[in-house]
């Protein structure tokens, strides 16, 4: 299973795959939630994390992402490699402030890629690079929003209003 979850074509799929699902999910305005805390939803999503070693756990934050995602919810990333970023994918890069941020991909300019939170009316003021790109959001773990202060000083995927 490992082998084939490996392969670029099928991470590409899964990755395409999870995002409509988000997307038909926003459009309906449905927010998904757990009866699991953060703390919880977060030992889940490293349980996860541990079956690929290019796949790593974040807590996220805003409301830039909604329904998507926001403070209740624990993304787990895939660091893909940068060449095999695709329009609507979801990714983490660090920006200009030296925050983790959490947006859509929704247009490439040469080498670089336009984000957008999905609330927000005007995208990034920072492009994502090769240089700032950390990974592609492929699954969120969702919570009840419970437990915030046992994620403290967790590295925090914000996701910003512009």
């Amino acid at each position: 299973m490992k082998a084939i979850l490996h392969t670029p074509r099928i991470k590409n799929t899964l990755c395409l795959v999870v995002a409509i699902l988000l997307t038909v999910a926003a459009q309906a305005g449905i927010k998904p939630q757990a009866d699991v805390n953060l703390s919880e939803a977060y030992a889940e999503a490293q349980q996860v994390a541990k079956m690929d070693h290019d796949w790593y756990v974040t807590a996220a934050d805003g409301v830039s992402m909604a329904p998507f995602y926001d403070g209740d919810s624990i993304l787990l990333v895939d660091r893909a490699p940068f060449r095999e970023l695709k329009t609507g994918m979801i990714v983490v890069y660090r920006d200009h402030e030296g925050d983790l941020v959490g947006h859509r991909l929704v247009a490439k300019q040469g080498n670089q890629w336009v984000a957008r939170g999905i609330q927000n009316g005007n995208n990034d003021p920072h492009f994502v690079s090769a240089d700032n790109y950390q990974g592609v959001v492929f699954g969120i773990f969702y919570s009840n929003g419970q437990g915030k202060s046992a994620l403290a000083g967790v590295d925090r995927v914000v996701g910003k209003t512009y």
